[in-house]
């Protein structure tokens, strides 16, 4: 097949997928229930970051010596964060999600929570019982939320509400309005989980934590963190409006479940955790850290310029400057190295090392723009993270990118010196000169 023949059969396929992969994808990013989720988990991880650093002063070695006489009230700051997290959770994405329906969401909040609370603590003698505030409760506190806000919602549609007087304040109406609803929330919780002793939060959570083991496999991680992730880069559609609430309350689940285990002295269980799925790369999704500096090492002057732009944002993995400006969305040269090669290399040692002993588990639930060697470190307080970090984030997907990346430069560097023959043509005054 030649060339051409070559570049109308991808044509086509990028029209294929602009009139149907790229508008499902949107509806789907856009579903109210996914926007809700993604929403509630960014507040939620902002709790859990803040957690991180309080335990990064009882862990780190060295620091812990100064922070000793202290060490209780920073535990008590853990607790107040991880501990409560599926509490943070469930009035954030019940609030969000009613958002999204154009209801109150202060109601829909307050309506999560208390869903959440009677599915939890079915039984309250002198004492809140703390098994499913924290990372154990995450799965629970979701669907008791959407739960809550999806009767709610049916109650306002059908008129199965108090409707307030006219010319009252606005806290007023809600009150109206709350009474019905929380009955109709209330009653089949209560009726299921105290009168007829039904455990509706370990119900769900073995459910779940079935699909936790599943996720966290090698296999799992491919597909999730890589396969999943790259490819829907590659056809121009952000992964964390599709994926994110697919993989984040996992990855948040496995982070403060990992975290409880350490602090209890126990072992840790879990590979994919927030550390480690950041930790593990540099450059956002693909590893493009390399491409970055290769960009600023070119011979093109194009390339060399967007090397310097890109070089910073994408070493927080921010790399949307190289998706774009490459561009690696939809350029059939970066397909083999992008979409199938960068995740074996990355994920498959970034795995092993783990689950051999080579670096520790991630214990420090911290997540962010923050390089791959420094996150992983952070979160596993492993001094051996670093130089594997560097080794999956840097090298291997570097080595993997160069051979592409050098047919992809000769091609760039022929069209600049064609555009810059042209040039020279149609400038008389310029030709002249030289």
């Amino acid at each position: 097949m030649n060339t051409q023949a070559k570049s109308s059969t991808f044509s086509k396929f990028e029209k294929w997928i602009d009139e149907n992969v790229s508008p499902m994808a949107g509806r789907f990013g856009s579903e109210r229930h996914v926007v809700a989720i993604r929403e509630a988990f960014l507040s939620v991880i902002a709790f859990i970051v803040i957690g991180a650093f309080f335990m990064l002063l009882t862990s780190v070695p060295g620091v812990s010596t100064l922070t000793k006489p202290i060490a209780s009230q920073l535990t008590v700051a853990q607790n107040l964060t991880f501990g409560l997290v599926a509490v943070y959770l469930s009035f954030s994405l019940a609030y969000n999600l009613a958002i999204q329906y154009n209801y109150d969401g202060l109601t829909g909040g307050l309506l999560g929570l208390m869903a959440f609370f009677f599915a939890v603590c079915p039984q309250i003698t002198d004492s809140l019982p703390l098994t499913y505030l924290g990372e154990a409760g995450i799965f629970v506190g979701m669907i008791a939320s959407i739960y809550a806000v999806e009767v709610y919602r049916l109650c306002m549609q059908h008129g199965i509400y108090i409707k307030a007087p006219e010319a009252v304040p606005p806290a007023v109406v809600r009150f109206f309005e709350m009474l019905v609803p929380e009955i109709v929330v209330i009653l089949p919780i209560w009726l299921l989980s105290s009168v007829f002793s039904f455990a509706i939060a370990p119900w769900i959570v073995g459910v779940f934590s079935h699909l936790a083991l599943l996720v966290d496999t090698l296999a799992g991680a491919l597909v999730m963190d890589g396969v999943l992730n790259n490819w829907t880069w590659f056809l121009g559609i952000h992964p964390w409006s599709i994926l994110g609430p697919l993989y984040l309350p996992f990855l948040t689940q496995n982070s403060l479940a990992n975290a409880a285990a350490a602090a209890a002295g126990q072992p840790m269980h879990f590979v994919q955790t927030l550390s480690w799925y950041a930790g593990s790369t540099t450059g956002g999704t693909g590893s493009t850290i390399s491409l970055a500096i290769f960009c600023l090492i070119s011979k093109s002057k194009r390339l060399r310029a967007l090397g310097a732009v890109s070089i910073i944002p994408v070493l927080c993995h921010v790399n949307e400057p190289l998706l774009f400006g490459l561009p690696i969305i939809l350029n059939p040269i970066w397909l083999i190295p992008f979409c199938i090669l960068q995740p074996l290399v990355m994920i498959v040692p970034a795995f092993l090392a783990v689950k051999a002993g080579f670096v520790a588990y991630a214990s420090v639930p911290f997540f962010g723009f923050v390089p791959g060697p420094i996150n992983w470190f952070l979160g596993t307080l492993d001094w051996r993270a670093i130089p594997w970090a560097f080794l999956t984030g840097w090298i291997l997907p570097g080595l993997v990118y160069y051979p592409f990346w050098r047919v992809f430069e000769r091609g760039v560097l022929r069209e600049e010196s064609k555009q810059a023959a042209e040039a020279e043509a149609e400038n008389p005054v310029l030709q002249s000169a030289t």
